[in-house]
């Protein structure tokens, strides 16, 4: 008879704008693990309490003071451990593993005693200095929050990260043990592998795609600069923007009105978003801060080569002149001149295509993830 699976505690907030707790628990669910969801988010006042405290009539403000008191506390922290050891000991059984998808809080009051893996896609010290990050905790807290997440990382038995380079954080900044960090990587949403890409075509369609909701965040500012010198080789070339507001459009100017751009705006609908990557050449994102962009895994899920920028988990996902191109952060006259590199050879369109949906098959499924966790974790 085979051995029954370990029941399996996640410890996380699954509705988080990755959704990365969704994804395993969503996975472990579909391969009979018996899941334990523990959320700590899932009371009235972990939420509503913040927010109250926080208020200011600036809404800017606003925002960032909830993140702050909300999440990015020691007091938070502190507050968010006690909700998961109430939960978790409610609903644990005996040999049950314990993961939490999080970096924000212990996973009980008394996680010392206890093991415990964590999955991690950022952490704060990257947050504090990538100039970016609005989830941070306040200067006069910094110190504070640091010592409680290096004791969360210390005691862990084994670290996950979606990346490589945030693997060398761990060991380079929190002090991590190497052999007890392990770079995963992370999987597509599997919407995108139910729908796989219709047979790659030989001939170029002319549509650059961007998609992001923080159109500078995600380096739309960039996009536009290059555009024109992109326009002045292939005139023909449109530039489709899906996810910012009207209030970011606005705010680029004439730039942002130049002809052949086309906003879109937030789009929620999967499948007017696959239609989107379908339709591209070329998926363009040169981001200022990604810690592993799922978006890039979406648009190579329907084989769209696509061009990031050389910091954070880009360079990863990313196969330098294979499956995309990898330019220096704010650097428009670089990333105009890969784009014209791509359009130069016609034979490329199907070539990277192939080569972009292998290699999303191949690292960026969560069969690919779990089956290394699960080694890990040995369940």
């Amino acid at each position: 008879m085979m051995n029954a699976k370990p029941q399996v505690c996640v410890v996380s907030q699954p509705k988080s704008t990755s959704n990365l707790g969704g994804y395993i628990t969503d996975w472990c669910r579909g391969r009979g693990y018996p899941v334990a969801a523990v959320n700590c988010r899932t009371a009235f006042w972990p939420r509503a309490w913040p927010a109250l405290l926080a208020f200011h009539p600036n809404r800017d403000r606003w925002f960032r003071r909830r993140w702050e008191i909300g999440f990015y506390s020691p007091a938070a922290w502190d507050r968010h451990t006690r909700y998961n050891g109430r939960i978790l000991d409610r609903v644990i059984k005996p040999g049950a593993k314990i993961l939490q998808v999080a970096k924000e809080y212990y996973p009980h009051p008394r996680y010392q005693e206890m093991e415990y893996c964590v999955f991690i896609n950022y952490n704060a010290r990257l947050s504090m200095t990538d100039g970016f990050t609005p989830w941070r905790p306040a200067p006069a807290r910094e110190a504070e929050f640091i010592a409680r997440e290096e004791r969360l990382y210390r005691h862990a038995a084994h670290v996950f990260t979606c990346g490589e380079y945030l693997k060398r954080s761990l060991v380079e900044e929190y002090g991590a043990r190497p052999e007890r960090v392990t770079a995963v990587g992370n999987g597509v949403n599997p919407f995108y592998l139910q729908n796989p890409p219709p047979p790659f075509a030989d001939r170029f369609s002319g549509k650059l795609l961007f998609v992001g909701w923080d159109f500078n965040l995600k380096g739309g500012p960039d996009v536009l600069a290059a555009f024109p010198l992109v326009k002045a080789k292939h005139p023909d070339l449109e530039l489709v923007i899906v996810g910012p507001d009207e209030a970011q459009r606005a705010a680029q100017g004439a730039k942002g009105a130049a002809p052949g751009i086309q906003w879109i705006g937030p789009e929620r609908d999967r499948q007017k978003l696959l239609a989107h990557y379908r339709q591209a050449d070329l998926f363009v994102m040169p981001s200022l801060r990604d810690s592993y962009g799922f978006v890039f895994l979406e648009a190579m899920s329907q084989g769209l080569p696509c061009i990031g920028a050389d910091l954070n988990g880009m360079p990863e996902i990313i196969a330098d002149g294979k499956t995309g191109y990898i330019v220096p952060a704010r650097s428009p006259e670089r990333l105009a001149e890969a784009i014209c590199r791509y359009y130069a050879e016609p034979g490329h369109k199907r070539r990277m295509a192939e080569q972009t949906h292998a290699r999303l098959l191949d690292h960026f499924t969560w069969d690919v993830v779990m089956s290394k966790v699960c080694a890990v974790m040995q369940i």
